[in-house]
């Protein structure tokens, strides 16, 4: 089976040595769209992405950036299904055991919320050092002729 692969153009707005930050404007669809938990807004219709940049482009050239379909299904587990699991079997043992809070709905319902709060605080810190996200990454530039 064949794996999922998005496809955008952008415009390189800087290069960050082995990335590159591409902006991809008006792109419409991106609302409809499961990849823009990796794009960032920048206002109106623009939004910015850091790719892997094997080509070594540089400011003002057009590439084609791409990200894979697992990348993202794995992003939005991570941020979305996976605070939920833990959402919702903290409510149920914080509801229902007997050493928490049986009966009450509102400090099971703090609780629920505290311990998905430091799932999210545990993630936060996990991202930067250890759990490492596949970045989109330039599959091709079209390099403007330049006058020496």
């Amino acid at each position: 089976m064949k794996e999922e692969i998005l496809i955008e153009e952008g415009i390189v707005s800087r290069s960050l040595g082995k990335f590159s930050e591409v902006i991809l404007e008006n792109v419409a669809e991106c609302e409809e769209c499961s990849a823009r938990l990796i794009c960032k807004p920048r206002g109106g219709d623009t939004k910015i992405v850091v790719a892997r940049d094997p080509f070594g482009t540089e400011p003002g050239e057009k590439v084609k950036i791409a990200v894979s379909g697992s990348a993202i299904l794995k992003s939005v587990f991570l941020l979305y299904g996976l605070p939920l699991l833990v959402f919702i079997i903290s409510l149920t043992a914080a509801y229902s055991l007997k050493f928490l809070f049986p009966g009450d709905e509102l400090k099971s319902f703090v609780f629920a919320i505290l311990i998905t709060g430091f799932y999210y605080a545990l993630f936060s810190f996990a991202s930067k050092k250890f759990i490492h996200f596949s970045n989109p990454r330039i599959i091709s530039v079209s390099r403007t002729q330049r006058d020496n």
